[in-house]
């Protein structure tokens, strides 16, 4: 499982390596609402790439339904990417996301003791939240933005 991990935090240097040429995309300033929606939104990408991808690691080992942890790793991996993307528009560093996505996955890990059998710890706690970020992200951002115009 921590090979999988370190395959994707390689491709999300690579990632922001391409993204962040000149003239890419915008990027805000730090204290604007769109740089604090932006920030809030990529974490929650970040924690949602390191939900997908504890659980698919936890069930590679799953004889019954071995296309399913290879559907949570691909999520993952996008989810990556998509956080990737959102932080070269905040000229966010790779090392900050790398940071969040090995800090979310030892946080989760812990929370289920190292274990498959507990891995409705993490169900119960990512598994609707991260069903709205991979299927509408458009309004996971809108939220955001309403979240830091209430501020």
């Amino acid at each position: 499982m921590r090979a999988q991990f370190l395959s994707t935090i390689a491709l999300v240097v690579m990632l922001i390596a391409i993204t962040t040429s000149p003239g890419h995309s915008q990027k805000y300033k730090p204290g604007t609402l769109q740089h604090l929606a932006i920030n809030n939104a990529g974490h929650e990408a970040t924690e949602c790439a390191a939900y997908h991808a504890v659980v698919g690691g936890v069930l590679k080992g799953d004889k019954r339904e071995p296309h399913l942890s290879e559907k949570y790793l691909k999520t993952g991996t996008l989810l990556l990417e998509r956080a990737a993307i959102l932080a070269t528009m905040i000229d966010q560093k790779a090392a900050a996301i790398i940071a969040r996505y090995k800090i979310s996955i030892d946080e989760m890990m812990k929370a289920i003791d190292n274990s498959a059998t507990n891995i409705s710890i993490l169900y119960s706690k990512y598994a609707y939240p991260c069903k709205a970020v991979v299927e509408k992200p458009d309004d996971r951002l809108r939220y955001w933005l309403k979240k830091a115009v209430e501020k």
